[in-house]
């Protein structure tokens, strides 16, 4: 884990419904350690989902799909590049 002081902060949006509520997001060396509610009153005020506050662990998963993929006649899904996704 890391001290408040060691953490960077970044504006972010949650990622896990249409309201896009403000976050902050702080990480350390490249990995989200937390985030908490962002500073927009129109659209959480000071709140935010347990979604938004505790799934972003997912992000740093290593069966993570980092390419597009498209599934061939047969079932099986093949690499993609995005313009051809």
């Amino acid at each position: 884990r890391a001290r408040p002081f060691d953490l960077v902060s970044s504006p972010s949006a949650c990622e896990h419904c249409a309201s896009g509520c403000a976050q902050r997001t702080d990480h350390r060396r490249g990995k989200v350690l937390r985030r908490l509610a962002g500073d927009d009153p129109e659209a959480n005020e000071e709140w935010n989902c347990d979604k938004g506050r505790w799934a972003f662990q997912y992000a740093t998963v290593g069966d993570r799909i980092t390419t597009p993929l498209l599934r061939e006649d047969d079932g099986t899904m093949r690499p993609a590049s995005w313009s051809e996704a």
